[in-house]
């Protein structure tokens, strides 16, 4: 199997999400043996899907997903549109908010538009 190489951002963030939920059972993170069994995978493949060499499809992030308790997105690097956790707070902040407040913070980010550099 093929090291990390530090300098190469990695292909996913499966590996980040597995070390930082906590097991249960352990009350220590997940190690790829303990994981593997809660995803309903090999924790061979599970090793190779964090390095890149198996796919991360759809299939596989709702089983990891859930397994870590995060939205599938969260598992894709952000240079693809994945979250950083402050973002996603604030995703599922405006997604609980009462309608009015939202219409009102979503004013307020569309008035910021003007500050931005032109695309």
């Amino acid at each position: 199997m093929a090291k990390l190489d530090p300098d190469v951002p990695a292909p996913n963030r499966v590996r980040e999400w597995r070390k930082r939920t906590i097991n249960p059972v352990t009350g220590k993170t997940f190690t790829l043996k303990d994981a593997a069994p809660i995803i309903g995978i090999a924790w061979s493949h599970l090793a190779r899907i964090e390095v890149g060499e198996r796919d991360l499809n759809i299939y596989w992030m709702k089983r990891i997903a859930q397994a870590f308790h995060c939205a599938p997105a969260d598992l894709l690097p952000l240079s693809m549109g994945g979250l950083t956790t402050p973002q996603r707070d604030m995703v599922n902040l405006m997604a609980d908010l009462p309608e009015p407040n939202r219409r009102m913070i979503e004013a307020s980010i569309e008035s910021q538009r003007a500050f931005l550099p032109p695309p």
